[in-house]
């Protein structure tokens, strides 16, 4: 196995976790949009958004980071939007 390949195979288990990850979370932001729903609560959080987007400046690289993140609460807010 040369070099790019067993980076690559290293690579597809971390996607597979992150992935797994993913789901998990998604999950959880749908149980906070019905709560969210129940208590006339805002779907979008500006303080918690802001939180994350800190979080991500302790990283090695934090602007990479951020910017999944943005597509992360992106979606999260769609998914809270859904009936």
């Amino acid at each position: 196995m040369d070099k790019i390949t067993t980076i690559r195979t290293t690579i597809d288990s971390i996607d597979k976790q992150i992935m797994t990850l993913l789901e998990k979370r998604f999950t959880l932001v749908e149980e906070i949009g019905e709560l969210k729903k129940a208590t006339q609560q805002s779907i979008t959080d500006t303080s918690r958004e802001a939180t994350i987007y800190t979080q991500c400046q302790t990283f090695r690289y934090p602007n990479e980071i951020k910017g999944v993140y943005k597509t992360i609460i992106t979606n999260s807010k769609n998914l809270q939007r859904k009936d």
